[in-house]
Parts: C-alpha cells; structure tokens; sequence
C-alpha cells in the first residue's frame, strides 16, 4: 500500500511538525505513527534530535533574554537567536502539518492488495484492491474522496464535523456508522451496513442534491445498497450483509452478473489473468469464488455452462465450443 508525498523538503521539517503534534496530542495512536515513522528511515531520528535540541531552547528563552539584556547585546543575541530559530521551526511545521500529517494523505493499493487505514479521527477505511483514496480533514468536516476502488468506512462519532465520502458524481454524508462505497468503472453505488447515511448526487458544479431512495423518499436500510446509473438514475437493492464485503474474507460474490462483468471484477485483484468470448460475455453467473484463483473461477464456470477454457498466453480465455469450430 502506497501513500503519495513529496520528500523534496526533506526530514527536518517532518520532525517539526511531528514535534508540534506529540506536543498537543498525547493519544497512543499518535505516539505508535512517530515511532513508525522514526522507523522508517535513520535520518529522522537525527532530525528529531535536532529539532529537540532547538525546541528545548524555547522554554527558556524569553527568560534568559531578559536576564542577557542587562549584560549587553551580545549576551542577549544568543538567546534571540534560540527564540527566532524556534519561531521559523514552528512556522515549518504548521505548514507541514497541513500538507503531510493524517489528516490530510492518500493511500492507494496495488492489484491485488488490500489495507486497513486508521485515520486522524478514530475512523477506520477498509481499502480493497485497486482503490485510491484522498482524505481532507479540518475543524469543520471530514472529507474523502474515492478515486476509484472499494472501501468499507467504520465512522467515529463527531456530530460536529460530518464525514462526506464523494465517489464520482455519488456523495455519502454520515456522522457515526458503516458503510461501503464502490466506484469502479461505470459502477458507483454505496451500501448502509449500520445506522443512517444521507445520500446525494453531485451536479456538474459540485453541488449536492439529496437522492430519495426507492420509493417514498425513505432512508436506506441496512443490507440496502444504492446505484447511480450511467444515466444519473438511482436505483436500490438489497444484498447480504456477509456478501456486501466479501473480499475481506478473500471471496467474491456474484448474483445473476454478466460473465465479462464478473471477468472484469476478478481480474481486479491481480494473478493469473481471465478473458470471455465475445459470445458469451453476457451470460448471467452466481456464486461466490476465491479472489486468489482465477483458474478455479474459470473451471466451475466452464463446467456449469458447457464451456471451455484454453490458455492463451498468460491469459485463460473461457470461450463457447462453437469458437473452436
């Protein structure tokens, strides 16, 4: 799992920055991601200590200032010097701060991979293969967009400052509850696991406009998924709840999909590669396969139609009898 950031600026003025926030926050998440961070590279050690050793000079230097005016300008231009150094530390990290502490991140997952993110709040996002997500963080709101991928949101309970998942032209607004949304593709859909979402459509300009569930108006319920059509036409159903997130458990789970669709959605998480003839791309598949062996998927689904399945490169190719004819 990658996280995009810009080391151009090198380590010190991370350090300020991790220094100004184990100042202000003492929680046990924040002190486990400095050492994670120490961890990562010998140079930030040696930056902290640096910083450190000026961040110490700041308790007293407005003390020894004081005292060092009495003894002339060169006695107090030490300590002026300690105070002014510090000043420049604190306005780097407050400049960092806003551009490269959780809070502010984005993670992304290879083919094939998946992640659990804690974010800044407490919230927990469930990262499945494939997916980009951008998250922005301030005193008012806590926005995440999904570029592309799935993910499952656990969210900690903040009525202040509401939590707004965009995922193409869908917009998911939520203070304390779980859900997941997916957009991949032309596929943008979110779907309640517990509690109360609110559900708009994004506009050209970014505007919001509530989206009335089903018929009636009424909120989504739990299992319930919502979709937003090519066409901008939201429509719901229901799903398992064990099904909704499946590829948790390693497991994908298919109910009446077209088989280039459920081709599509394998080869998502990397390994050997699947392709279906044009001929039978629509065919509808159910059941519920393992993410890790396309070549299984590609067996049971050959022997439940009738079909075959040569090799054709690195690509298993599921086509009807009749191609070969």
């Amino acid at each position: 799992m990658s996280r995009a950031s810009d080391n151009t600026k090198g380590s010190d003025p991370e350090a300020a920055a991790w220094l100004v926030r184990l100042d202000s926050d003492g929680q046990a998440r924040t002190r486990d991601a400095h050492e994670a961070w120490l961890a990562e590279d010998e140079c930030h050690a040696r930056s902290f200590e640096r910083a450190e050793e000026v961040w110490s000079m700041l308790p007293r230097a407005a003390a020894q200032s004081r005292v060092a005016e009495s003894h002339g300008p060169k006695a107090a231009s030490a300590p002026r010097w300690a105070m002014a150094a510090c000043a420049a530390l604190v306005m780097l990290a407050g400049a960092f701060i806003l551009t490269r502490l959780p809070g502010n991140e984005t993670f992304q997952t290879a083919p094939g991979e998946q992640a659990v993110e804690r974010l800044a709040d407490g919230s927990t996002a469930s990262l499945d293969t494939m997916t980009r997500l951008s998250v922005e963080f301030d005193d008012t709101r806590r926005t995440l967009t999904l570029d592309e991928g799935e993910a499952v949101f656990d969210v900690a309970h903040d009525a202040d400052r509401p939590f707004i998942v965009r995922a193409g032209k869908l917009q998911v607004r939520a203070v304390g509850t779980r859900f997941v949304v997916r957009h991949v593709g032309t596929d943008t859909s979110v779907t309640l696991l517990e509690g109360r979402i609110a559900v708009s459509r994004l506009d050209e300009d970014g505007r919001a406009e509530p989206v009335p569930i089903a018929r009636g108006g009424r909120s989504l319920r739990t299992g319930e998924r919502l979709r937003l059509t090519v066409d901008g036409e939201a429509r719901s159903d229901r799903r398992a709840i064990e099904d909704v997130a499946a590829w948790r458990r390693g497991r994908v789970v298919f109910d009446d999909v077209p088989l280039g669709e459920a081709v599509s959605e394998l080869n998502r998480y990397g390994g050997e590669r699947l392709a279906v003839g044009a001929d039978i791309a629509g065919l509808a598949i159910s059941g519920s396969f393992s993410t890790a062996d396309p070549a299984s998927f590609a067996e049971a689904v050959s022997a439940l139609h009738n079909l075959d399945v040569r090799k054709s490169g690195q690509t298993l190719v599921i086509e009807s009898p009749l191609t070969q004819n």
